[in-house]
């Protein structure tokens, strides 16, 4: 805008010799031109709106989706454009300044994102089948924005999964609260969306629309593809471009998750013969779509603009009745009755883009049965006239099977999806004997399952869908009867679980390429020319054309990459489609299951120990060994035996109190260690682990003070006062923040305190040095020092590794210093006449 208006003044300088009427018409028009254009930039900034504002928890380091953050967005319908924006800051909970620890996140459509940032092990059988592209994004908790920024977005639900990276456990420090930076991470996250301006089309088979479009404007058309309509042809014609329009463009966007990338129509005004432009697609069946026009031109004009018509044109590929008969044909060969064969079955086909030209299909609408728990649910088929559900459903090899089922956004996606399929016992009666009949060898079938596409599954191992093809994730021989497939947080959405059986034989098809051409090529007359009602037929007219061909004949006869043979074959499949949280509802041994929320999203993760990683926790690459968790659990526990000969001591130097202090603090470490160290593989907890901590860490802190207060050599009644209000507060203060280092500081720093004010008062009472040079010079420095090695140990050189060892030798570095620092009256006092006047050590007052 200021680039414009500084170039105004030169515009006037040029002129200035000209009319005043052309100079005042010329300086009109341009504030026109760029008030079109400030008018064109303030309608874009409006268009973008902010939708949602969300901040999250703090993150944590990946050890699990037990420890990620959920963030999620709702993206309503009708978007064309979507902006995401996260920014990352951080909350200081110390003195100390916050370290930019790296933030990961990744997101998706339709579920959580299935993300593996430990590389740990896959387990058997599980596949991520979604069709949404895995967005990722990693920065520093700086502030600054980023973006995820995607044109014509699927509507509905979008998850971020937001941690700190991951880090190997045994390299993880163990810091002590208050010495080192303790901060919290958080994410902000903002949504913005840009709406279509969209001209909703009437429901019906043939639509014919005229559109007017100005220089550089999309315009937008919105229709639907009813339930059975598979085919598209969009056609474009009477194209009349705007004066300084130079191209004209198409683009069909499908909003339902598909990834087939449809084809730009580029239309340039120098190359426009004013001929009809076709356009022919596969669509999925009863899903919005949206036609974009746009106008390109060398420069704005706001009463320039062109116009346009197009033909929308939709149907499905093979007749009803045609699909209908056919099967009515195969189980009259069977002497079968149909509507025993195909229990609930609806009749379709699926045309392809070269020969066979349509594959017919039974498509089985499953139903959802809901269960107590959450994420735990099953599909089945519908229930038979008596009520009871069928467990099998029948394969031919002259069709495939589609299993249909719908997962609800949010609430169904937060478990695993389990999908069993076997093939179902061959029974044979001969009289009153009933036999099992392996199934026959060369029977194989393919299985497919995909989230809102449906797959063909085509020999020998693959499953195909237009021009992208994948691997199969299920195929049953005679060697594999039955088999399973795992999807965890599976997408929301429409699924198809496809099944085709074949005979065991594949003949390569030997159709030409001249046979295809020519079959394209009358596909493509017939389907641009037909009325919607009658272009069903264009298939079968089609391939019966081609089959007459000498040329052609039966070699264009194909399945897939097979010739199609008279052989057929048949069989039966039992199948189970079910939800559970985690895996099955449960996990592996070295894991348990648990439910999660974040952000007010549910979902079900597996909760490892021992250093176990995976969705199962069943990868070991970092697990610590049977034999270290023994070590571990005997060094801890027996290097709690060193406050037995502290207690003694206490004992025979008559520290009564002081000597149930330190036994119950041996008692409290050894049994806490017991039920920590093992990592529940060989744990011993004789009560809650929580009531095991808090008694280990108390006793421990009051083992400090006591012995403090020993070593101020305070007299009766005031030792007793300092034990019991001693106790309360490291009570409260344990129970308050057990890890805090003020817990610590606190009773050290006051019982220093009162060991300086005590320890003068009687070197000004006696007017000898007190204590005695011995315990000065020789026991209190060596106690300092191996006081002092192991809280340093403890306080900062502890790692997940090395805990084991550091912390074994803090608690032989404590019992150590109290044996020594605990004051010996033969050591501690001073002379021998100052060690009988108890009346001058003790105020007046008798010692107890």
């Amino acid at each position: 805008m200021f680039a414009i208006c500084a170039y105004i003044p030169e515009i006037k300088l040029s002129i200035s010799s000209r009319n005043e009427e052309i100079r005042r018409l010329f300086f009109l028009k341009m504030f026109f031109v760029i008030l079109f254009i400030l008018l064109q930039i303030i309608n874009a900034e409006e268009d973008l709106q902010l939708v949602s504002t969300l901040h999250s928890e703090y993150l944590g380091k990946f050890s699990g989706y037990g420890s990620a953050v959920i963030i999620h967005f709702q993206v309503p319908d009708d978007t064309e454009f979507v902006s995401f924006k996260f920014s990352a800051d951080q909350t200081a909970f110390s003195i100390f300044s916050c370290d930019l620890d790296e933030v990961v996140l990744y997101m998706k459509h339709g579920s959580i994102p299935l993300v593996n940032p430990s590389n740990a092990k896959v387990p058997k059988n599980v596949f991520n089948m979604t069709q949404s592209p895995l967005m990722h994004l990693q920065f520093l908790p700086d502030k600054q924005p980023h973006y995820f920024n995607l044109t014509s977005p699927r509507a509905g639900y979008y998850y971020a999964a937001a941690f700190h990276p991951f880090v190997e456990p045994q390299k993880e420090a163990i810091t002590q609260a208050g010495l080192t930076s303790e901060c919290g991470t958080f994410i902000d996250a903002k949504l913005y969306v840009k709406k279509y301006y969209i001209i909703d089309l009437e429901t019906t088979n043939e639509i014919a629309v005229t559109v007017p479009l100005f220089s550089k404007e999309n315009q937008t058309y919105k229709f639907y593809i009813p339930e059975e309509h598979s085919r598209l042809i969009i056609s474009l014609k009477n194209v009349i471009f705007c004066q300084t329009c130079t191209n004209l463009t198409a683009q069909l966007v499908d909003n339902s998750g598909n990834p087939q990338d449809f084809p730009t129509i580029i239309v340039h005004r120098s190359t426009y013969t004013n001929d009809t432009i076709y356009y022919r697609v596969n669509v999925q069946p009863a899903t919005w779509y949206f036609m974009q026009f746009y106008f390109g031109a060398t420069n704005i004009s706001i009463d320039d603009y062109g116009h346009l018509t197009f033909n929308v044109k939709t149907f499905t590929s093979m007749s009803q009745n045609l699909i209908t008969s056919m099967y009515k044909n195969e189980s009259a060969k069977t002497d079968w009755n149909m509507s025993s064969l195909y229990r609930s079955a609806t009749f379709r086909s699926l045309r392809n883009d070269h020969l066979i030209s349509y594959m017919p299909y039974k498509e089985y609408n499953l139903v959802k049965t809901g269960r107590s728990d959450s994420f735990e649910f099953n599909f089945d088929l519908h229930p038979n006239s008596d009520g009871k559900v069928p467990l099998s459903i029948n394969l031919t090899s002259t069709d495939f099977t589609s299993l249909k089922f719908f997962l609800n956004e949010a609430i169904d996606v937060g478990g695993a999806l389990e999908y069993i399929v076997g093939f179902a016992p061959r029974l044979l009666r001969k009289g009153s004997v009933i036999k099992k009949e392996r199934e026959p060898e060369h029977h194989i079938v393919i299985v497919c399952i995909r989230n809102n596409i449906m797959e063909t599954p085509t020999w020998p191992n693959n499953c195909t869908y237009g021009n992208i093809s994948n691997t199969a994730p299920i195929i049953l021989n005679k060697t594999l009867s039955n088999s399973t497939v795992t999807l965890p947080y599976p997408d929301s959405g429409w699924w198809y679980i496809t099944l085709k059986l074949y005979c065991g034989i594949c003949v390569p098809c030997k159709c030409s390429e001249s046979c295809v051409k020519l079959y394209d090529e009358c596909i493509k007359d017939c389907e641009i020319t037909c009325e919607p009602d009658h272009c069903s037929n264009c298939t079968s007219t089609c391939e019966a054309e081609i089959k007459n061909n000498e040329e052609c004949g039966s070699n264009c006869d194909c399945d897939g990459p097979c010739q199609r043979l008279n052989v057929t074959c048949n069989s039966s499949v039992l199948f189970d489609v079910s939800s559970y949280p985690c895996f099955g509802g449960s996990c592996d041994k070295n894991g348990r299951c648990v439910f999660a929320i974040s952000q007010g999203i549910l979902y079900s993760t597996c909760l490892c120990s021992n250093n176990y990683q995976g969705l199962d926790c069943s990868d070991d690459t970092y697990a610590t060994s049977y034999a270290m968790l023994v070590l571990e659990l005997c060094l801890l526990v027996i290097s709690n035996l060193i406050f037995v000969p502290a207690t003694y001591i206490a004992f025979k130097r008559k520290y009564y109190v002081e000597m149930i202090v330190y036994a119950s603090a041996f008692l409290s470490s050894s049994f806490y260690h017991m039920c920590d160290a093992g990592e529940n593989v060989i744990s011993v907890c004789v009560v809650r682990l929580e009531v095991l901590q808090f008694s280990d860490f108390f006793s421990g802190l009051l083992a400090i003070w006591v012995t403090l207060i020993a070593m101020a050599y305070i007299p009766y009644p005031w030792s007793s006062i300092s034990h019991i209000s001693g106790s309360l507060i490291l009570a409260f203060g344990t129970t308050l923040a057990k890890q805090s280092l003020a817990i610590f500081v606190i009773p050290v720093v006051a019982g220093i305190v009162i060991i300086a004010a005590r320890w003068i008062y009687l070197h000004k009472k006696t007017g000898n040095c007190f204590p005695s040079k011995v315990y000065l010079k020789l026991y209190l420095p060596i106690a300092l020092v191996i006081s002092a090695a192991g809280l340093l140990m403890y306080a900062l050189f502890q790692t997940r590794s090395n805990y084991k060892y550091l912390h074994s030798l803090w608690h032989i570095s404590m019992g150590l210093g109290i044996m020594i620092i605990l004051p010996n009256m033969e050591t501690f006092l001073p002379k021998e006449e100052v060690r009988n006047n108890d009346e001058l050590l003790n105020g007046g007052i008798p010692s107890v």
